[in-house]
């Protein structure tokens, strides 16, 4: 009898040069964050196989200074906040143009939220 797996690991994106740092989700799209400071957005395709396929649907090169280590979309506060070595900075959605940048907060390792 074959063992249960739970799981099937598939890389999120196949042809790319940029290291991936970071992940979260915005309703159906995936923010992924880079080591470069990039943000891609990728939005799922549908495909004919039982494999989650994603197509890159847009990317903001310059997003953070640094590497993104950390990143959240808060769709209640309509914002994505993400953490990097300079501190953490907070985007309005869905233009993604910076509106804060926390003060004291640079070498932070993590963040947490609270939305209630």
């Amino acid at each position: 009898m074959a063992p249960h797996h739970a799981f099937h690991i598939e890389p999120v994106l196949k042809k790319t040069a940029l290291k991936i740092s970071a992940l979260d989700t915005l309703e159906s799209r995936l923010l992924v964050g880079c080591e470069d400071g990039t943000l891609m957005i990728l939005e799922e395709e549908q495909s004919a196989s039982h494999l989650v396929e994603f197509a890159v649907l847009e990317t903001r090169k310059g997003f953070c200074k640094k590497a993104i280590l950390q990143m959240q979309a808060v769709e209640p506060l309509q914002c994505v906040v993400s953490l990097t070595a300079d501190g953490v900075q907070i985007n309005s959605l869905p233009s993604l143009d910076m509106t804060a940048q926390l003060l004291k907060t640079r070498g932070s390792h993590a963040f947490a939220l609270r939305t209630e």
